[in-house]
């Protein structure tokens, strides 16, 4: 099984630092794939949980590294 890439992302952080929305425009969005790009792309991102992904939006709970 060919596990998917994720090319691009888009992370939104509230004021307070806490994620407000993190989209991909990929459909098959497995959750590890968005982990592993996040931990590629945003080190200063440290991921808590996964809260829910699903379609092509995956929310996620993490905070920007101080």
């Amino acid at each position: 099984m060919n596990k998917l890439k994720i090319m691009s992302a888009n992370v939104n952080f509230m004021p307070n630092g806490i994620l407000s929305s993190f989209t991909t425009g990929n459909t098959e969005n497995r959750a590890i794939d968005v982990v592993d790009f996040l931990i590629e792309n945003h080190s200063d991102v440290d991921i808590f949980t996964i809260q829910e992904l699903y379609h092509n939006k995956s929310r996620q709970v993490f905070t920007q590294k101080t």
